[in-house]
């Protein structure tokens, strides 16, 4: 065998084994990804228990209460959606190079800024009925959050079903990929 052709044929192995060395496993971006996505159910959790604790301990007596109990509301939605919004920045940050686990990381994305979208639309909604500054204007106010409240928030648990569906469909595919 010529010189140049044992050269070659011994260096491509070597190539190719730092080649294959050097690239992510799908396994790790699947990692990568879950340290991520997976912030999102403890999360939804705190959000859940701060209005539970708010609805079970506020008995608000007259309007006055009611918009501090309002503006208390809007306060969570608002802080939540913040949090959403870092966890949608963190994601978009990961670079991945397996096509299928880009797509789900851009589905996450996405359910990530709808919950955003809806908690701060739901916080605009609470803070403009504390805006009123007579009992006819506050009635109008309330009227206008529970109407347009109602279909923003029946969209957070059609959330969580597309995230428990993401969260199967990318278990599954890592799953797999780890035998």
């Amino acid at each position: 065998m010529p010189r140049r052709s044992r050269a070659i044929a011994f260096s491509c192995p070597l190539i190719a084994l730092l080649v294959s060395s050097c690239s992510e496993s799908k396994i790790s971006q699947c990692q990568k990804l879950l340290n991520v996505t997976n912030r999102i159910e403890p999360l939804n959790q705190e959000f859940k228990t701060q209005v539970k604790k708010l609805q079970t301990t506020a008995r608000p007596k007259g309007i006055k209460e009611v918009k501090s109990m309002l503006h208390k509301t809007s306060d969570i939605f608002q802080k939540t959606a913040t949090k959403f919004i870092k966890i949608s920045q963190e994601a978009r940050t990961l670079n991945l190079g397996d096509e299928k686990i880009k797509t789900w990381k851009i589905q996450y994305i996405n359910l990530l800024d709808k919950y955003q979208m809806n908690l701060t639309s739901l916080a605009n909604l609470l803070l403009n009925a504390t805006q009123a500054n007579t009992v006819n204007e506050f009635s109008a106010k309330f009227s206008k959050l529970e109407n347009d409240g109602a279909s923003v928030f029946e969209q957070l648990p059609k959330l969580d079903n597309q995230k428990r569906k993401l969260d199967r469909e990318i278990d599954s595919y890592c799953q797999k990929n780890q035998a």
